[in-house]
């Protein structure tokens, strides 16, 4: 949900002079900002690239380029929001005093570079800026928050809550930075199948949303609890709020791309659950397209949503169609993640579930040793998952006669998981 905030400066007219700040500069980074919350992207845009020209100051030139960052990238722009923004930090970082600059800054470049998929130069950026003494408790709680969504991105769901709830025992966080730590406690309660805690935390994160009229925090609520009800086996409470968040997206001016992709992406769960494939590949397909435009072909969400996208391909036996899905799904994340990393390992998991229901046996077999491999560096967070493949693996080497190898494949599995 994390939406890039412009700085404020008040200057008034009358300690314009006192302060040496050019008055051409202040009306135009003000009306640069009355823009931005209006949501007048291309006109703040204009007007602060000439606020930015009008600066008299190092003070003002950041202050002009981290608004014009946040303006480009509400315009899709995030190559140029990324230098602009750039040239703000390093800036803040060579001055006295502007640590809450600093904060804010940081913040809306580790957007940026997760955005673009630089998990790893995010990761480093924010890590840095927690770091530095007199940072504000809102900048804090906001660095933790995107922290978190990093981690969980990268499937280390543990250190994702951990962070979340550290955000959460912080005093006094402004009302959009608690609501975005409960949604990651509740997110990552709802795919670990703790559905009280879950439902708890997304309860929360609606009350908030209604508490300060945010239909936009209320959508990523709604989602979040229509899912964990769908998930818990109750699709008569789920699919009427997950219809709700998907409106109220698409309702929203500009309209957030991104998360009306995650909510066509939980309509087609949904579906799946209930056995309607056609539908599901719809919503897949549409969900695909809005996160190419909005976060780029080759972004990791992408890869997510063609992972589902194969398993649904795969579920109607259009084999042809699913291998490409997860091949493309492949490319991403081995580039994003590398080759070896756990996320390229849940993509060979997927590529050994659609060999398996192709009847390939031995290819399933070959497919879900090497995500057994790249899993196996994974934390205990992924038990879960890891459980399942060989599972899978095991039932694939007894269709081939190959018992002992079967029986040494499930002697991994914890005890409590052993047939």
């Amino acid at each position: 949900m994390r939406t890039l905030v412009a700085l404020t400066l008040y200057v008034s007219l009358s300690s314009a002079a006192t302060l040496g700040v050019q008055p051409d500069w202040r009306i135009l980074r003000e009306q640069g900002l009355a823009q931005i919350d209006n949501k007048e992207y291309v006109a703040a845009e204009s007007s602060l690239r000439a606020s930015l020209a009008a600066a008299q100051s190092l003070i003002q030139t950041a202050l002009s380029s981290s608004d014009l960052g946040v303006a480009l990238h509400n315009l899709g722009k995030d190559p140029a929001a990324r230098i602009q923004l750039e040239r703000a930090l390093k800036i803040w970082q060579e001055s006295a005093g502007q640590q809450a600059r600093l904060g804010r800054t940081a913040e809306s470049l580790g957007v940026i570079l997760r955005n673009a998929g630089d998990y790893s130069g995010a990761e480093n950026l924010l890590r840095r800026t927690l770091t530095v003494a007199g940072i504000t408790v809102e900048s804090r709680a906001e660095l933790s928050n995107l922290l978190g969504d990093l981690f969980r991105e990268e499937g280390r769901m543990a250190e994702a809550g951990a962070t979340f709830r550290s955000v959460l025992d912080l005093p006094g966080i402004p009302w959009h930075a608690e609501a975005d730590a409960h949604i990651g406690v509740a997110d990552l309660a709802r795919e670990a199948r703790n559905w009280e805690v879950s439902f708890e935390h997304w309860s929360k994160v609606i009350e908030i949303a209604h508490d300060h009229n945010d239909s936009n925090v209320e959508a990523i609520g709604l989602r979040g609890l229509g899912l964990a009800w769908s998930q818990n086996g109750n699709r008569a409470r789920g699919e009427p709020l997950l219809r709700k968040s998907l409106a109220l997206f698409e309702a929203s001016v500009p309209q957030n791309l991104h998360q009306t992709a995650t909510t066509l992406g939980g309509m087609a769960e949904f579906y799946i659950a209930d056995g309607k494939l056609a539908m599901a590949e719809e919503v897949l397909l549409k969900a695909i397209g809005l996160d190419e435009r909005g976060l780029g072909e080759n972004h990791p969400q992408v890869g997510a949503l063609l992972q589902l996208l194969a398993d649904v391909q795969a579920r109607h036996h259009d084999f042809e169609h699913a291998r490409r899905s997860m091949d493309r799904a492949m490319l991403i994340m081995s580039a994003k993640f590398g080759e070896d990393s756990v996320v390229a390992g849940s993509v060979w998991a997927g590529r050994g579930r659609i060999e398996q229901a192709a009847g390939n046996a031995s290819a399933a077999v070959d497919d879900y040793r090497k995500a057994l491999v790249l899993l196996s560096t994974g934390g205990p967070d992924l038990e879960g998952f890891r459980s399942s493949v060989i599972q899978s693996c095991s039932e694939v080497l007894k269709q081939l006669h190959r018992k002992g190898e079967a029986k040494a494949l499930l002697s991994l599995l914890p005890r409590h998981d052993r047939p």
